[in-house]
């Protein structure tokens, strides 16, 4: 199921995208209800012990996600 859900999340990057530009409106416009796009707690499906191999790629995806969340380095 997790793979399923990754699989359509990928296929509607048009609509995602649409989605975080109409949050970060919101946010620069004073008006936002969160901080962040991502919901409060860990992600879909994670375990803290990596029981299949999809739980790496999970984690890994998980972490870029939040990485590309992050201001650029500009020093």
């Amino acid at each position: 199921r997790r793979i399923e859900a990754l699989k359509r999340a990928l296929d509607d990057l048009d609509g995602h995208a649409r989605r975080f530009a109409r949050w970060r409106a919101r946010r620069d416009a004073g008006r936002i209800l969160r901080h962040t796009p991502f919901r409060i707690g860990p992600p879909p499906g994670h375990e803290k012990r990596i029981a299949h191999e999809v739980d790496d790629v999970l984690r890994e995806c998980h972490g870029l996600a939040l990485a590309a969340l992050e201001p650029p380095n500009t020093s």
